[in-house]
């Protein structure tokens, strides 16, 4: 399914309260890989969003990744939630891509799903994120650093600081907490398990858009 139509049916089924949790499910396959997708979003208010701030963060420690100190987006160059949300929004809509499988890889890396669903979900997630900016107004929370550059101009100044987006992590927000407690959506790790890589069941990334927005149904 492409995006364009993806979110076309998406933005059909907004909520028109804070109650609901709206989830999509469909089927995404590229030349190497296909599995199944799913979505998932809830609106809350900004005073409920706060209540998942950190003192401190994976980003911070380099648990998460290791983009501290090297991207504008991220620690220790990346805003507070009160700066980043510079507009004073009032709300935030959390919204969770993430996709599973169902077909047998033939790969010996350990990592080919991880590697090639991140090349597929970021960037899905991340243009959807334009795209809800654009018709509900507001400001979008990624996942991971910014990918507006190949490579970030640090130390020198950020080439796109209009553009750049921070991810939740960045923010001292906890997306996993979010994830779990808002959406109702655990989510999963790579891990070793008696020295072998043992893979997760699906992979996540979440999001946040900061708005004003209380009835998104009724803005489009």
């Amino acid at each position: 399914m492409q995006q364009k139509s993806l979110f076309t049916n998406l933005i059909e089924t907004f909520p028109r309260g804070q109650e609901q949790i709206v989830q999509k499910d469909f089927t995404y396959k590229t030349k190497k890989i296909k599995f199944n997708m799913h979505y998932k979003h809830k609106l809350i208010t900004l005073q409920k969003l706060r209540e998942f701030l950190t003192s401190e963060n994976g980003c911070t420690r380099g648990i998460v990744c290791s983009n501290f100190k090297k991207c504008f987006s991220c620690p220790p160059f990346a805003p507070s939630l009160s700066q980043y949300n510079s507009s004073n929004f009032q709300n935030c809509l959390i919204y969770a891509f993430w996709a599973d499988w169902d077909i047998p890889i033939n790969s010996d890396n350990p990592y080919f799903k991880l590697i090639n669903l991140n090349r597929t979900l970021s960037p899905y997630a991340y243009h959807y994120g334009v795209k809800l900016e654009r018709i509900l107004g507001g400001k979008d929370m990624i996942d991971g650093r910014c990918s507006l550059c190949q490579k970030c101009n640090v130390p020198g100044p950020c080439l796109h600081p209009k553009e750049r987006r921070s991810s939740l992590e960045a923010v001292y927000l906890d997306a996993s907490r979010l994830s779990e407690e808002i959406l109702d959506h655990p989510i999963q790790w790579y891990k070793k398990v008696n020295g072998k890589i043992q893979e997760p069941e699906y992979i996540s990334v979440v999001h946040g858009l900061l708005t004003d927005s209380l009835q998104p149904k009724e803005m489009l």
